[in-house]
């Protein structure tokens, strides 16, 4: 208020008195001092005068409209990245099953093999190779069906945004954009991820027994020597860690993005 009283004795009109009368709070008490002095014209005077310097106002509306579209944005992507987590556990369980089902079906193939020599190394490198070719076919296949899947969702996205529900077009557009360097690292993650499963999938089928094999019976039933209560929490074991895996994930997605936040 200084700079203010100052201005006024000196009747000088300078940038920092003009930006300390700019201020909402000094007009505010600039007002009430009017106001008390009982000189009400001179307030609504002074108060168009103060709507002329409305120009020099600063308004955050659109930082605070920004971040609450980077808060929506972060949220819808978390919801993508936790469906594309389902979508990826399922797709692991599938092709563990398909290459146990392949398995299962090269069985007496797989046993006169171990019969006239060959390792469980040999096997596992037989199956390895297989699912080699699959992930390079699958890994292209799924980023293209990716790609096209998010091609149509745009689509229908703006079909409804310019729709608005009413009828009545809208200025919000979204546009198509593919970057180059995410369909590379998708294709890899796929193929990382794909070769990964078939290396399990092929180091549990390839331990079985010659003799059953090659006679096409069923493996010979070992008698557990875990103790019966472990091996009735087994089957709760086996739906809890997958939980704590996926929870451990999307925790540490969470934490990267508030981290992401902090840093830009």
């Amino acid at each position: 208020m200084a700079v203010v009283t100052s201005g006024l004795v000196e009747s000088v009109l300078t940038d920092d008195f003009i930006a300390m009368l700019a201020d909402e709070d000094v007009q505010e008490a600039v007002l009430n001092a009017v106001h008390e002095a009982g000189i009400g014209e001179v307030g609504a005077e002074v108060g168009t005068l103060f709507a002329g310097l409305a120009e020099f106002r600063v308004n955050a509306i659109k930082k605070q409209v920004l971040e609450v579209a980077d808060q929506a944005g972060s949220g819808v992507t978390s919801i993508f990245i936790v469906m594309g987590l389902f979508s990826i556990m399922v797709g692991v369980l599938l092709i563990f099953l398909i290459f146990v089902m392949l398995a299962a079906a090269r069985r007496s193939e797989m046993g006169m093999a171990r019969a006239v020599g060959a390792k469980q190394r040999h096997l596992v490198q037989m199956f390895i190779f297989e699912g080699t070719a699959y992930s390079l076919v699958s890994g292209a296949v799924g980023v293209g069906l990716g790609l096209g899947a998010s091609s149509i969702i745009v689509f229908m996205a703006n079909r409804i945004f310019q729709s608005g529900g009413t009828g009545a077009p809208e200025s919000f557009t979204m546009f198509i954009h593919f970057d180059p360097r995410s369909a590379v690292v998708a294709y890899c993650l796929g193929m990382v991820i794909t070769l990964a499963t078939v290396a399990i999938s092929a180091y549990r089928v390839s331990r079985l027994n010659i003799v059953a094999a090659v006679r096409g019976l069923p493996a010979p039933v070992e008698q557990s020597q875990i103790p019966y209560n472990k091996r009735l929490l087994a089957p709760c074991e086996a739906l809890v860690r997958p939980a704590l895996l996926f929870g451990l994930a999307c925790w540490l997605w969470l934490e990267w993005i508030s981290v992401k936040d902090l840093v830009y």
